[in-house]
């Protein structure tokens, strides 16, 4: 199953899990029907998907819009936390024989990454320097502290199309990188013919990162590769610069009779990033309550001042949106001023100005700053506080 994120969409990224990349574009193409401009942010596959979209439900309960898959969540917010459930801790059973003695903890073994045809794309996340790799779909930055400024409209930010060619031609995507291929071999007859009865082999090569400096090496001559890549002319050019870059960088890994190629990939690459880079591998951590074990990934944020600010996407269109929003209210009768704030209820964090008209009495004026006020310092009560005003604005 694979998990995407959408780009932003008015105030919120749309989240949700498919069955392949072809089922992504079929999704985008309906979100795209209401938001003309919505593209896919990320993607990962990922275990458990059922699981990682109810974690989202627990943990971001208080950014989610209404009953919907959409959450006012920073992009870096939404891929930090796939990124350490992909990485979470589980208990496994620990048998002697038959005979189960206990439960150990251990960490999962998966990557952001995806499989397409015989190639395994890992995140840069890993071959760089987690962040500080530049990720295109966090707009470059390197700093976990520049992610709390103003984002631009989604129709402007460079993200994934799932066009024709990503989905069924092209080998290298955008901020992932191919480590590993796996090839099916067929037992075939003197004519060319597949013998049915005989079962197939794998042939498994990998990057070679068995210590630092391999790795070093490797990621430099992916740079270098990557230049020369776009700049090739046609896309059989830069099949054969891939399949040379292949034959120098990849090595064969051998493969003992009954075991899972796939599997025996993602561990020998997990063992290795684990030797050289253990600080991206930090997940969620199991703990105990009241004699049961649970995982980190499902505590919900506690909704509080400081969480709401560092976590919720703030931007110039939003600021801009509830300005314009709220000078049409100014001039609402009183019985209708309520049910139009809860539509822009979820910007009451946004501190910006009201324009007021001359013909706005002072009362009004000065009812509208009260109800300013309140958005910006109260959070979950606001709109009764309100109500509580407005009530108290017709008596007088």
């Amino acid at each position: 199953m694979y998990f995407y994120c959408t780009t932003q969409i008015d105030d919120y990224h749309k989240v949700g899990i498919s069955s392949s990349l072809a089922g992504i574009k079929k999704r985008l193409i309906t979100y795209r029907s209401a938001a003309p401009y919505t593209k896919i942010l990320f993607f990962t596959e990922v275990n458990n998907a059922e699981e990682l979209e109810r974690t989202f439900k627990n943990k971001f309960h208080n950014f989610r819009i209404g009953r919907s898959e959409c959450y006012n969540l920073r992009p870096d917010i939404i891929f930090s936390h796939v990124l350490k459930f992909i990485h979470r801790e589980f208990r496994k059973p620990v048998y002697k024989g038959k005979k189960f003695l206990n439960y150990s903890i251990c960490k999962h073994q998966d990557f952001f990454s995806f499989w397409k045809r015989d190639l395994f794309h890992i995140s840069n996340f890993y071959l760089e320097e987690g962040y500080k790799a530049g990720l295109r779909f966090l707009d470059f930055k390197t700093n976990v502290a520049d992610f709390q400024i103003e984002r631009g409209r989604n129709k402007d930010e460079d993200a994934y199309d799932l066009t024709e060619n990503q989905l069924y031609r092209w080998d290298i995507f955008s901020d992932f990188f191919p480590i590993c291929e796996i090839k099916e071999i067929f037992k075939r007859n003197k004519k060319g013919q597949e013998i049915q009865n005989k079962p197939s082999t794998y042939e498994l090569k990998i990057a070679k990162l068995n210590d630092r400096e391999s790795f070093e090496n490797f990621v430099q001559n992916k740079n270098i590769f990557l230049r020369d890549y776009y700049e090739q002319k046609t896309g059989y050019d830069q099949k054969q610069l891939f399949k040379d870059f292949k034959e120098k960088n990849f090595e064969k890994l051998k493969i003992k009779k009954n075991q899972n190629p796939y599997y025996l990939a993602e561990n020998y690459l997990y063992e290795c990033l684990k030797k050289i880079k253990p600080n991206l591998l930090k997940g969620y951590k199991m703990y105990k309550s009241n004699d049961n074990w649970f995982s980190k990934a499902h505590v919900e944020i506690e909704f509080h001042r400081k969480a709401k600010h560092n976590f919720r996407i703030t931007n110039t269109f939003q600021k801009y949106n509830f300005r314009k929003k709220m000078n049409k209210i100014v001039n609402y009768p009183l019985d209708e001023i309520l049910p139009a704030l809860e539509d822009i209820n979820n910007h009451k964090d946004i501190n910006t100005n009201i324009m007021f008209s001359s013909s706005i009495s002072e009362e009004r004026r000065e009812l509208f700053q009260k109800i300013r006020r309140i958005f910006i310092k109260h959070d979950n009560d606001a709109l009764k506080k309100i109500e509580e005003l407005i009530n108290e604005f017709k008596k007088k």
